[in-house]
């Protein structure tokens, strides 16, 4: 990582420290962030989470005896951990504290980012967009479906400075997930793939969901264009909160990508022509396929990939 922990300290504020942190080489470039102590690597800096069945506290020596370079933790009243000779920074929120790190590297990085949310197909529609953009840059991508408030910030800090562009899933449970995470990631491009019932449980309907999901434009002001599903019924409600650039996606007629002439073969493989003109055969099974697709050529075309070599 491109990080040293005079940054963190300066980012966390001196006050929490213990020991004093002149007694330390703050100059030291981090080798990477750690919430695993099982995990972590020499050199890296532990961020002790807690949870409802776990404390990462209880395991802050044990990341130490691994060759951790520092460590962020609860402010706690253990004062074991206060004889031992290693750099502990103690914040009321190691979560937020984390995601205040991801934000803070994120922002070393000038290059474009795309986030994707919705109910359905986030990860789907990550990896065949990645695939697309892969054809003319290095990219950066969710690690497998790391969406959450500790997923997003360990797939930030693998940014190094050969990557050319990023694309990450944002998942959510609650109102005010999403906002948190968009401030995170900083993204250029914003997509919601389609409003379903995925996460109805913790709301108590769809438009409460779809607000949640708007967040993903709305609480970032350089984002600069918003890909949309036309044929989703909350189209009309999110093109309405949206002052930018919109591009859509669909079989509606007026969907800037547009699939026309659907077929599925015995297997039930899609083929369908877009926008009239390019053929398209999916290996994928399923008709949500066909707008995982387009949702993806929307933002590769966005990202001035080429159709011919996004579908290559």
């Amino acid at each position: 990582m491109e990080l040293k922990l005079a940054e963190i300290i300066k980012l966390t504020g001196e006050k929490t420290l213990c020991p004093k942190y002149k007694d330390f080489n703050l100059d030291v470039m981090i080798a990477g962030i750690s919430t695993d102590s099982r995990k972590l690597k020499k050199g890296e800096l532990f961020v002790a989470l807690k949870g409802d069945r776990f404390n990462g506290n209880n395991f802050i020596l044990d990341a130490f005896k691994k060759g951790a370079v520092g460590a962020i933790v609860l402010k706690t009243k253990n004062k074991k951990l206060k004889a031992n000779h290693h750099l502990i920074i103690q914040v009321p929120d190691t979560l937020k504290t984390l995601g205040d790190i991801a934000k803070y590297y994120r922002g070393k990085f000038k290059i474009p980012l795309v986030a994707i949310t919705g109910s359905c197909g986030k990860t789907t529609t990550k990896e065949i967009t990645s695939s697309m953009l892969s054809s003319k840059f290095k990219v950066l991508k969710t690690l497998s479906n790391y969406n959450n408030l500790i997923g997003l910030p360990l797939t930030l800090f693998n940014l190094t400075h050969r990557y050319k562009v990023i694309v990450v899933e944002m998942g959510m449970s609650h109102l005010g997930e999403i906002r948190r995470l968009t401030d995170m990631a900083q993204p250029h491009i914003a997509v919601i793939t389609n409003i379903g019932k995925a996460h109805i449980g913790f709301f108590n309907s769809l438009k409460d969901v779809a607000k949640a999901k708007a967040e993903i434009f709305q609480s970032y002001a350089r984002v600069k264009i918003v890909i949309l599903n036309r044929d989703d019924k909350f189209f009309p409600y999110f093109a309405s909160q949206i002052k930018g650039e919109i591009v859509t996606f669909g079989t509606n007629k007026e969907s800037d990508f547009r699939a026309e002439k659907i077929n599925f073969d015995s297997l039930g493989r899609a083929s369908f022509y877009l926008n009239g003109e390019v053929k398209i055969k999916l290996p994928f099974l399923g008709r949500g396929n066909i707008y995982n697709v387009l949702a993806s050529l929307a933002i590769a075309s966005s990202m001035g990939v080429e159709i011919e070599k996004a579908v290559g």
